[in-house]
């Protein structure tokens, strides 16, 4: 959208996962509901409306839903104002590996948003603010992370953790009922779509453009609520049309309390030729799990999010692994792990590791946890075991039995964004089960030219553990 530089948009939208926790919000197989023809949490179910600068709405649309999702659960109030600074700093600037962004500006992916809360979980506001408007807006000095008034904030390390954020769903295939499903169970869904003065009507406060395949999605925020009878001829025609079809979803956006007639909030067309298309700009996902931060010592391999995307050839089961070094009298709490996978059944187990490699006999594995996933997501599942794990090196194993048993997010969210993160991977951590016996998780990649190299990765497969005399 080109408004003013105040308002400028991001350049790059996408998503990662998704997932689910029922002791948190309670999810399951969605089922055949009945919705109201309205839904409006105002003013007590949604947090303040916010105004962006740079091209920062990638992270405020999904803390926007994050904040809506703990209002939902009952963990905060509409006062809850989590950092969204939090997330810029955590994106920019890895010079080891990770995110990449140089400049407020550069945009973002979802999926950035993502990662930072399955990895940190949320942090507050008013521990580490927003960095809005520096003092002289024509200096573009402070664009750029680390330069002019845009310094990192000097309680970055010491400001607490809130909440852990334990499961969000992702939708690879939007609809209004998959969307108000998710809306009325977790209270937001972040989405993106294309947005413009041209699309934007402004005595209404109605956006809608159709599909172009030549302008991508440019902006994202988060639905918080639908009016199956908003007018269609409350949005602009555009090439002499307008939507085919009343309804709207109502936007909570990120451009100030002054944009548009309802004090910042929008409506985006049930019509929206961008709502329903997943695409690289576009990945829809929704919150899931979350809890007040909980303190138990974590064991992850992928620092910066689950982007490694890993598919076996053949349909069916596919086993995963990963070695940590565990410590002293610890028991395993919860394990987590990111797949693409619907209606996927899983399987985690405890392994022992012979030689830095898990044990490929199952009879010496202990069951932590089974279940069944309806949705693409990332997960969060309870153990069952009460007991202390060996300590020193050993094996979490997740077995996944679907049609297309993946572990980590689509590699193609990422394809055009490559540049802006670079893998760090932890040699000897990750293992498939192949024929007969764990391999390491490396594959032949056609580099530049003629270019082969073998690829190393880390899979989204995490840990989490806490003293075994805890009472």
């Amino acid at each position: 959208m080109e408004r003013n530089r105040k308002h400028s948009l991001h350049k790059k939208t996408a998503l990662l996962l998704a997932g689910l926790m029922t002791a948190a919000f309670g999810m399951g197989a969605a089922a055949e509901q009945t919705y109201p023809e309205s839904f409006d949490p105002r003013p007590d179910g949604v947090s303040a409306i916010r105004e962006q600068y740079w091209g920062t709405c990638w992270d405020l649309g999904g803390i926007a839903t994050l904040e809506t999702s703990l209002i939902k659960a009952g963990l905060a109030d509409s006062s809850i104002e989590l950092s969204a600074e939090d997330v810029l700093w955590w994106s920019n600037q890895n010079t080891e590996g990770g995110w990449t962004n140089q400049r407020r500006d550069d945009g973002g992916y979802a999926a950035m948003t993502a990662g930072y809360m399955e990895t940190v979980g949320a942090r507050s506001g008013a521990d580490i603010p927003y960095f809005g408007e520096p003092s002289d807006p024509e200096d573009d000095v402070s664009n750029f992370y680390g330069e002019g008034e845009n310094t990192r904030p000097e309680n970055y390390d010491t400001a607490p953790v809130l909440y852990d954020v334990t499961d969000i769903v992702f939708l690879e295939e939007g609809s209004i009922e998959a969307l108000k499903d998710l809306i009325t169970k977790y209270g937001a869904v972040t989405v993106s779509y294309r947005d413009g003065k041209d699309v934007f009507r402004e005595d209404t406060g109605a956006a809608w453009a159709p599909y172009d395949a030549e302008k991508p999605a440019n902006h994202t925020v988060s639905l918080v609520g639908w009016d199956d009878n908003f007018p269609k001829e409350n949005f602009v025609e555009i090439d002499g049309k307008l939507p085919e079809q009343n309804g709207a979803w109502l936007v909570k956006n990120s451009y100030g309390t002054e944009y548009g007639p309802e004090g910042g909030f929008i409506h985006l067309s049930y019509g929206d030729g961008y709502m329903m298309k997943p695409e690289e700009y576009n990945y829809i996902y929704a919150v899931a799990g979350a809890r007040e931060a909980a303190g138990y010592k974590r064991y992850i391999h992928d620092q910066f999010g689950p982007v490694t995307f890993w598919e076996p050839e053949n349909a069916g089961s596919n086993t995963y692994a990963a070695v940590y070094e565990f410590g002293a009298d610890e028991r395993l709490t919860e394990v987590s792990f990111a797949t693409m996978a619907q209606n996927a059944q899983y399987e985690i187990y405890y392994a022992p590791v012979e030689d830095g490699v898990p044990s490929a006999d199952a009879s010496g594995w202990r069951l932590l946890a089974e279940g069944e996933k309806q949705y693409a997501g990332y997960y969060t599942e309870k153990t069952a075991s009460e007991e202390a794990i060996p300590e020193g090196k050993g094996a979490i194993i997740l077995k996944l039995t679907a049609e297309h048993p993946s572990i980590g997010t689509d590699e193609n969210l990422l394809q055009m964004g490559r540049p802006m993160f670079n893998a760090i991977v932890d040699e000897n951590s990750s293992f498939i089960l192949k024929d007969g016996s764990f391999a390491p998780s490396e594959r032949e990649k056609q580099g530049v030219g003629d270019i082969v190299y073998t690829e190393k990765v880390d899979f989204c497969l995490r840990a989490a553990t806490e003293p075994v005399n805890q009472e």
